[in-house]
C-alpha cells in the first residue's frame, strides 16, 4: 500500500470514527484494497472530504458508499493534467477550444433527447473547424477506455 492511499484511510478513519480509529481503519484498509482508482484520489483533500460526508448508512463507509462517492468526485474532478494535445487541433482559435470544452463539459452531463444533435448543429455554425473531431471521438469504440466510475448513473 502506498504512504499515500494510507494516509488517506488514516484521516478518513478519524473523521468518521474517531473514538475507534483502529478499527475503523482495518475496515477501510480492506476496502480500498479493492478499489481500482487513480492515484490521485489518495492526494486528494478534496475527495476525502467527499467521501466523508457522503450520505451512507453507517457510521464506517462501506465498499458500495466508498466507491459511490469516490466515483462520484471523479466524475466532477475529471484529469486535465494529463490531456494530450491532438495534431488534428493545430490550426483551432482559442474559441474553437472553448466550443470543444463547452461540448465536452454538456457530453459529461449526459444529453437530453435531441440535445446533442442540436448542440452540434450550434457547433457547426459557430466553430466549423471543429465538427470533423467531435464526429471521429463519437465513433471510438463504446465502452473504449472506461472505468466503472464513469457509468454509475449517479449524479
Amino acid at each position: 500500500m502506498t504512504p499515500d492511499k494510507a494516509r488517506w484511510i488514516a484521516k478518513l478513519a478519524q473523521m468518521v470514527q474517531p473514538d475507534r480509529q483502529e478499527q475503523a481503519v482495518e475496515a477501510l484498509t480492506g476496502m480500498v484494497k479493492m478499489l481500482d482508482v487513480p492515484d490521485r484520489v489518495w492526494q486528494s483533500r478534496s475527495c476525502l472530504d467527499a467521501v466523508a460526508t457522503a450520505k451512507r448508512r453507517t457510521i464506517v463507509p462501506s465498499y458500495a458508499d466508498l466507491q459511490s462517492a469516490i466515483g462520484h468526485w471523479l466524475r466532477e474532478n475529471p484529469d486535465t493534467a494529463h490531456a494530450l494535445t491532438d495534431e488534428r487541433m493545430a490550426g483551432w482559435t482559442d474559441m474553437d477550444h472553448k466550443w470543444l470544452a463547452y461540448y465536452t463539459k454538456r457530453k459529461t452531463e449526459g444529453f437530453h433527447p435531441r440535445g446533442k444533435a442540436n448542440l452540434v448543429s450550434l457547433i457547426r455554425g459557430q466553430a466549423p473547424t471543429i465538427v470533423p473531431f467531435i464526429a471521429a471521438e463519437e465513433r471510438v469504440e463504446p465502452g473504449a477506455g472506461r472505468r466503472w466510475y464513469d457509468d454509475t448513473g449517479e449524479t
